[in-house]
């Protein structure tokens, strides 16, 4: 998803007018959503069912980079968006489903423990598919077309074994939805591996600007034990120290780190990558062109934040509530930049292909 082979293509908007264009038309889409919808619907039920669709998203952009299956990456634009987002949507209808009665006990609306699940897959599948490469599901002698689906499969069951180990919700007891069958009464308050999680996919969007330089330049190539364990402890040393050092040392108060500092930058990485397809760093040599991505990056993400704070109270017609207990500004802002606006950033500059902006082919 990072636009590498569709920088290239641009034949009626260059960069970065294309990327400015289409991050302009996605922000009036993504406003328009959060403005129908109440807070509480807004911050479990659309949350929740918009996250349902990412690992997918994730598989079709980066691991079939929207060439599988066959049948679907031959229709012209915009069929050919529309199927993948058709695609995406079934397989999280499907998942919506068994996640809603497996994890969440079938209460309506989805509880914070399904909504943290939710988010959990989406950073199991960005280790999947960016750290390890997609093994070793890759290793399978299956095609292209199963070997994403069965990767799918295999981020949600790796998330659930891991939601069951690391995540205790015992802090959310007295509250009328929570129950004890359901909380999986792991090692953590849940907050920590969720947010330490999230951490972690901030580092991988990091490492992927900086092309996870210098691992290349000792002989490892992606894919793979050796790379996947190499990259594995890259990754996590960045997340420990950055989660360290602000919530520990610094002492943030945790869900204020999360949608300050780890949202805002992974939000801004799609920005600089997928619609600026790098610009104006496209040619710079490694480490460099990390460092300036990641400065860029953060900027993008920064300004993205600062305009969503200010719109909350706009779109959703009162000033919502900051901290504990219920956090229902910081889950709109998180819910609102990755759980709508980066789903909708990922259908049209990889599923869409800019489409109309780039025209059809």
């Amino acid at each position: 998803m990072t636009g590498d082979r569709a920088a290239s293509q641009e034949k009626v908007l260059g960069q970065p007018a294309l990327g400015l264009v289409a991050l302009t038309a996605i922000l009036g889409v993504s406003f328009a959503i959060m403005a129908a919808f109440r807070v509480d619907v807004f911050n479990s039920w659309v949350a929740f069912l918009a996250m349902t669709i990412i690992p997918t998203q994730i598989i079709c952009g980066l691991v079939w980079h929207c060439e599988q299956p066959a049948a679907i990456a031959r229709l012209p634009q915009p069929a050919k968006g529309l199927a993948f987002l058709a695609l995406c949507a079934a397989v999280g209808a499907v998942v919506a489903v068994a996640a809603f009665h497996i994890v969440g006990g079938g209460i309506a609306p989805p509880t914070p423990p399904l909504v943290m699940y939710a988010i959990f897959s989406i950073v199991v599948t960005f280790w999947f598919v960016v750290v390890w490469g997609t093994w070793p599901i890759s290793a399978l002698p299956v095609g292209p077309v199963w070997s994403g689906l069965l990767g799918v499969a295999f981020c949600y069951l790796v998330a659930y074994a891991l939601f069951e180990l690391l995540f205790d919700f015992a802090f959310l007891k007295g509250a009328p939805f929570y129950s004890g069958a359901i909380d999986p009464h792991g090692l953590f308050n849940a907050w920590q591996p969720l947010v330490f999680g999230v951490t972690s996919v901030a580092c991988i969007t990091f490492a992927a600007m900086a092309e996870f330089w210098p691992l290349p330049r000792l002989g490892l190539k992606p894919g793979g034990l050796a790379w996947g364990l190499a990259a594995s402890v890259y990754v996590l040393a960045l997340a420990a120290l950055l989660f360290y050092g602000c919530v520990v040392a610094e002492g943030m108060e945790i869900v204020a780190y999360l949608v300050t500092i780890p949202v805002p930058f992974i939000f801004g990485f799609f920005i600089v990558m997928s619609l600026l397809h790098k610009f104006p760093f496209a040619r710079v040599a490694q480490p460099l062109a990390g460092l300036l991505l990641s400065i860029a990056a953060a900027l993008a993400g920064y300004m993205m934040f600062i305009l969503y704070n200010a719109a909350a109270p706009v779109l959703v017609g009162q000033q919502l509530q900051s901290g504990p207990p219920s956090y229902d500004l910081e889950l709109w802002l998180a819910s609102a930049m990755l759980a709508v606006t980066f789903p909708l950033i990922v259908f049209f500059a990889d599923f869409l292909g800019f489409w109309p902006l780039r025209g059809a082919a």
